[in-house]
């Protein structure tokens, strides 16, 4: 679409509540109009609608207008095949009681049940994810006692990387001649422990002003599941406590996890840049794929597509990771002589690979929650706007009548 911009003149100014007035009606039409049924749409139009000529006086559309704009609009109707007459807005959420009935079979039956469960089945239970995540732990606590920090930030870095399963693969084979697929399991590791943070405050406080003391780690589950762009990875944090008990002052008692939003906010700015993902009962997003899935759905792939998308890459990698590992232990059987391998994992197999899938209206939710937290900063954004006026080349003609 292209915009031409005109200044606004100071006689146009005091018209403005006049201009609204002429808008909001005209919008109201629109409204009424698509309430009714496909026959009654064209009848629902009023044989005259106040707008402003072109020299800024009252005047009323002429029955030639009147009948164009009829047939754009009824023009747009046919055109969108997503037109049902009702208005375009998602009003799902990921906190509000959602009895939908247009949406109960969007996921196949179950659906609703394996909503609310789908936070449990993103965290890891026993078995190798498990195992993983306490070695990890049990590492990133001895190094805090040792230098104060976990070993990869000194190294530079928030992650604890997976470490690549050939090479895995390839020394246990040769140590135990054994061949081993829970490599291929593992994921990433992004460790966020606030007060181990070059920048981090003095002391944190709690939402009562009160100092909150550290009060160890999480062990069920060790770490959140977080679906990432490319491939989920974990997210490890430390707790906090404001206990009265600790000290003299009237703490509130309140816990708090070091990726709490309360938290993360009295870091310093570039430090809250860094934090990596959205966070909810029903499952973690990563930024970027959020990101991707914004791009997607203000594009008209919606979310039953971009669902299917994320779902296919997923299998993907589960089918790639088992034929690198059958693959590799072709590759070394006749150098190694080793049993015959053990069976890969299922995709949704908990206990090893973990593999979940992405529903349609967890997109939708997450989607709708982003747009409202987002809201107020869209709503300043157009506050801030110059007092310009646009006028578009095909927004149905309308803009033209507006000052």
């Amino acid at each position: 679409m292209e915009f031409g911009i005109e200044e606004y003149s100071e006689a146009d100014w005091e018209e403005t509540s006049t201009v609204r007035a002429a808008s909001t009606q005209l919008q109201d039409t629109f409204t009424t109009a698509s309430s009714t049924s496909e026959n009654d749409n064209l009848s629902s139009l009023p044989t005259s609608v106040p707008v402003l000529s072109t020299t800024n006086s009252f005047s009323s559309l002429s029955n030639a207008q009147l009948e164009a704009l009829q047939r754009e609009y009824r023009h747009v109707q046919e055109m969108d095949k997503s037109w049902n007459g009702r208005p375009s807005v998602i009003e799902d959420s990921l906190f509000d009681d959602d009895n939908d009935d247009d949406d109960s079979n969007d996921d196949g039956d179950g659906a609703e049940e394996a909503l609310e469960s789908e936070s449990d089945r993103d965290q890891p239970n026993l078995g190798v994810l498990q195992t993983y995540l306490e070695n990890e732990l049990q590492q990133i606590q001895d190094e805090i006692r040792q230098m104060k920090m976990p070993k990869n930030y000194l190294d530079g870095t928030f992650w604890r990387r997976a470490p690549n399963p050939i090479f895995v693969f390839h020394s246990t084979l040769r140590k135990s001649r054994t061949p081993d697929a829970s490599p291929y399991y593992l994921i990433d590791i992004f460790v966020c422990i606030p007060y181990a943070l070059s920048g981090a405050p003095d002391g944190f406080r709690c939402e009562c002003g009160a100092h909150i003391s550290k009060n160890g780690y999480n062990n069920n589950p060790i770490a959140r599941r977080v679906r990432g762009e490319h491939k989920p990875y974990f997210l490890l944090t430390t707790r906090f406590l404001c206990d009265k008990r600790r000290n003299n002052d009237a703490e509130c008692g309140r816990n708090y996890q070091g990726t709490d939003a309360w938290i993360i906010a009295q870091l310093s700015r570039h430090l809250q840049h860094e934090f990596p993902a959205y966070l909810s009962a029903r499952g973690d997003i990563d930024k970027l794929l959020l990101a991707v899935m914004r791009t997607l759905f203000t594009t008209r792939f919606g979310p039953r597509p971009c669902s299917e998308l994320l779902n296919e890459m997923q299998h993907l990698r589960h089918a790639n990771s088992e034929v690198s590992y059958l693959s590799a232990y072709a590759f070394f059987q006749d150098k190694y002589n080793p049993p015959p391998p053990e069976p890969f994992s299922e995709f949704d197999d908990r206990l090893r690979f973990g593999g979940t899938n992405i529903l349609v209206k967890y997109c939708k939710m997450v989607f709708t929650e982003w747009m409202r937290a987002h809201l107020e900063l869209f709503d300043r954004v157009i506050a801030s706007l110059p007092g310009t006026r646009l006028a578009g080349d095909h927004t149905f003609k309308i803009i033209k009548y507006l000052p």
